[in-house]
């Protein structure tokens, strides 16, 4: 699915905006170490209702997907049909997606619980569209007719980290209506070495837009989820010998001096 696209350039942009990533040197990995990053969320409701008339859908799909990734294996689970479930797992990372497009509901969950210490990040992604490229009309009325959406969202993120990595835990939820962004929500959380973050809440959400009766139109619903947990700094024994290098050469210059 082309939104998909969303969360692999996010995890670009977490990366390159760590300005103390540069310390990255390669690592074996490592036991005796933990890092955890889970991001889950539901859409419990979703409510679409016009001033007049009633809402006709012509055609109701479901899709989900779930990726799960660490440096030695991939898994990847996509579905599409009415009322769908995806599951990916490989070691250390899982990822879960559910959607139904004749309740309007769907559940997204990305976790990751890693011993090891990998040399490059792990990951655990999970997309859940309840409405994907689908369609709907107004029935019943003539001329334009206020529509009401509204959505209810529940969602939870856990992080925490040991030994020198760092965690990383994005959610996302939208309505795409008519080709306008109806209702979007989005919450990150991001934990640094020896340190842990939750987050429970949920999004109440609601807009309204100015449809035509009896014109055809597009809805898409989303829910996605993304884990991610990387090394940030390099093993103590290489570090050290980094530093040593580092002080031994200012020493040089100022013996030259």
């Amino acid at each position: 699915m082309r939104r998909t696209v969303t969360f692999e350039r996010r995890q670009m942009m977490s990366l390159a905006l760590m300005p103390i990533m540069f310390l990255i040197l390669p690592t074996t990995p490592a036991a005796n170490a933990t890092a955890i990053a889970i991001s889950q969320m539901a859409l419990e409701s979703l409510s679409i209702v016009p001033a007049s008339g009633s809402i006709t859908f012509s055609s109701s799909v479901a899709g989900a997907v779930a990726v799960a990734q660490n440096p030695l294996e991939i898994a990847r689970d996509e579905q599409l049909g009415p009322t769908v479930f995806a599951h990916a797992a490989v070691n250390s990372a899982n990822a879960s997606s559910f959607g139904d497009s004749m309740s309007r509901t769907g559940f997204v969950v990305g976790y990751i619980n890693s011993l090891q210490r990998y040399t490059t990040p792990i990951s655990a992604q999970a997309y859940a569209y309840p409405y994907d490229r689908s369609s709907f009309s107004i029935t019943g009325t003539s001329g334009p007719v206020l529509v009401q959406v509204s959505a209810s969202v529940p969602y939870a993120q856990s992080l925490a980290t040991t030994d020198g990595r760092f965690s990383t835990s994005t959610i996302q939820f939208f309505v795409d209506m008519a080709g306008s962004i109806v209702l979007v929500a989005e919450s990150d959380l991001v934990a640094f070495p020896y340190s842990s973050l939750s987050k429970t809440d949920t999004w109440n959400l609601s807009n309204s837009l100015t449809l035509e009766a009896g014109q055809t139109y597009s809805i898409d619903v989303g829910l996605n989820s993304y884990s991610l947990v990387g090394i940030l700094l390099p093993e103590p024994e290489t570090l050290s010998l980094f530093l040593a290098g580092v002080l031994s050469s200012i020493l040089l210059r100022q013996l030259r001096r």
